[in-house]
Order: C-alpha cells, then sequence, then structure tokens
C-alpha cells in the first residue's frame, strides 16, 4: 500500500507498506506522477519486502528530485529496507534517516537553504 500525505505546500510523505516488488513497484512510482513538491521523505518503515524494482523506482526518483533541484529522503529503521538500501548502495547515495520526523526536519533545512 503506497499513500501520499501532502503534509505541508512544500512537503510531501509518501508512506510505503508491505512488499514493494515487481508487481507493486509501479504503485510506488505512480505515487511520484508529476511531482514537483521541494521536499518529498518516502517512509519505508513498513515495508516487508524491498526488491530491485522498487530501488529502481527509489533511485529513479532521486536522480529526478536533483535534476530538478528537489530533495528525497528515506525513512528506514527497520530490518528489512535499511539492509537492502544499505547493501545496494543506495542508503549512500539517497539521504536515508532513522525516522520520519529527523527526515522531514533535516530536509526542509535543505531546501530552505536554497536560493
Amino acid at each position: 500500500m503506497v499513500r501520499r500525505i501532502p503534509y505541508r505546500a512544500d512537503l510531501l510523505v509518501v508512506t510505503v507498506a508491505g512488499e514493494v516488488d515487481l508487481r507493486t513497484a509501479p504503485v510506488l512510482a505512480e505515487a511520484f506522477d508529476s511531482d514537483t513538491i521541494p521536499v518529498t521523505v518516502v517512509d519505508l518503515t513498513r515495508v516487508t519486502f524491498l526488491s530491485a524494482a522498487g530501488l529502481g523506482v527509489l533511485v529513479e526518483q532521486a536522480e529526478r528530485a536533483q535534476t530538478e533541484h528537489r530533495h528525497l529522503g528515506l525513512v528506514a529503521q527497520d530490518r528489512v529496507a535499511i539492509r537492502v538500501l544499505r547493501s545496494s548502495g543506495v542508503a549512500a547515495a539517497i539521504p536515508t534517516f532513522d525516522s520520519l520526523s529527523d527526515a522531514m526536519r533535516e530536509l526542509g533545512a535543505r531546501a530552505s537553504d536554497q536560493p
């Protein structure tokens, strides 16, 4: 299950729960369609399985955000998501946080620092 939660005009939270695999990765990708909000935080704390297809969506969105001078961050604290993110190198490429509040605070500050 994927939900878009517009937290503020400049901050979107995308919550993801369950398995993110070849079948469900397109649903995750749809959550980002036409996204122009300056900061997007993807909360993966309720993910039980994260496949290469899911990682691909996250990497694609991170690249898009960078190109468009926006910020994307991930929240992953459980063993499933964080292990996959670290072993794939994605955690080193996309800012990853232990809590939603940390991600929102840090990425919000980065967005505020931009001209």
